[in-house]
């Protein structure tokens, strides 16, 4: 059997999500303040597209996984407090909460199976039996494979509890309607260094244990006439 030989590189585009979970409430959010709606309810209703998003998603799937239920439990108690305490700032803030505990969970399997290893998996395979094999096998096999994701996974880890930290502080030093704009900045930024670091430390070790095996790999016995 041949081994599996690196994935192509495919062209970088802006991520869907980005434009669905950043800008367009955004957006929303100044489109509804200028046709007069509270502050409060302005970013309560520009809060509905990330949930509407998850629910899109969780039906194409099927099935609801843990990760898409905690999203949807964040969500819910996203929007009682909303109704409870009618703080437009906190309406703002809450979502540092639950990127906090986020950040923390990814922190706390760097003992055991990073969490990159699960979610960076799709991405580096492309569902390619053949290099999910390999990808697992590298976990298995290979300590610096084991290390370059235990390092990019505790960079998302800090990543996240910078976004929380960034967005509380935004939050309540600007002025609200200059916060609504800036408050994802932070994460961007963090996320955006966890990203690079991971295509840097994750993607060259994965790629040098597939050339490895590769070359490894025992010739095929030509058919006896």
């Amino acid at each position: 059997m041949n081994a599996p030989t690196r994935p192509t590189t495919r062209r970088l585009t802006v991520p869907a999500p980005l434009l669905v979970d950043v800008v367009a409430p955004v957006a929303l959010y100044y489109l509804l303040s200028w046709a007069g709606l509270t502050d409060v309810w302005a970013l309560s209703v520009a809060g509905l597209i990330p949930g509407a998003s998850v629910l899109l998603h969780l039906a194409r799937r099927r099935r609801v996984d843990r990760m898409g239920l905690m999203v949807l439990t964040m969500f819910a108690l996203g929007v009682a407090l909303t109704v409870w305490t009618g703080d437009a700032r906190l309406v703002l803030a809450k979502p540092a909460l639950f990127v906090a505990v986020a950040g923390v969970f990814c922190l706390s399997t760097l003992r055991g199976r990073p969490m990159l290893h699960a979610v960076a998996e799709p991405m580096a395979t492309h569902g390619d039996p053949a290099l999910t094999r390999a990808w697992h096998d590298a976990w298995a096999t290979s300590v610096p494979f084991q290390r370059a994701l235990r390092a990019s996974t505790a960079a998302f880890g800090a990543a996240l509890l910078i976004d929380a930290a960034g967005r509380v502080a935004v939050t309540y030093t600007l002025d609200l309607h200059r916060a609504v704009a800036l408050a994802n900045l932070p994460g961007l930024l963090a996320l955006g260094g966890a990203i690079v670091f991971h295509l840097r430390h994750v993607k060259p070790v994965f790629h040098r244990y597939l050339d490895t095996r590769s070359a490894n790999a025992a010739p095929e016995r030509p058919l006896p006439r």
